[in-house]
């Protein structure tokens, strides 16, 4: 099982890889970027653009088990169809992912 931190950062203290908490909403209120997003620095440096100076992120402390990546797909893919695309999609994220927790 993981143990996370989960902080409060100023967006420049916000590293590659880190994972949102909260789902992050637009000024008009749609949904910008759904929570547990790994945070690329492409993501980051949209957010710097659009004004954004801080985010609620959590950085694991160790290897997440395969129920922790599972659930955090369902979160991410809950307001997704299952369309056959959406469901190879998630598919491939999990096996990407399980892997990746796994070579740590």
């Amino acid at each position: 099982m993981s143990t996370a931190e989960v902080r409060l950062l100023a967006l420049d203290d916000v590293e590659e890889g880190q994972i949102l908490t909260q789902d992050l909403q637009a000024s008009g209120g749609a949904v910008l970027l759904l929570k547990g997003t790994v945070l690329t620095p492409k993501l980051l440096e949209m957010l710097r653009s659009r004004g954004y100076t801080e985010l609620w992120v959590e950085s694991p402390q160790d290897q997440l088990s395969l129920d922790e990546i599972r659930a955090r797909l369902d979160a991410a893919f809950q307001h997704s169809e299952s369309t056959p695309v959406m469901i190879q999609l998630r598919a491939l994220l999990e096996r990407f992912h399980s892997g990746a927790s796994r070579r740590g």
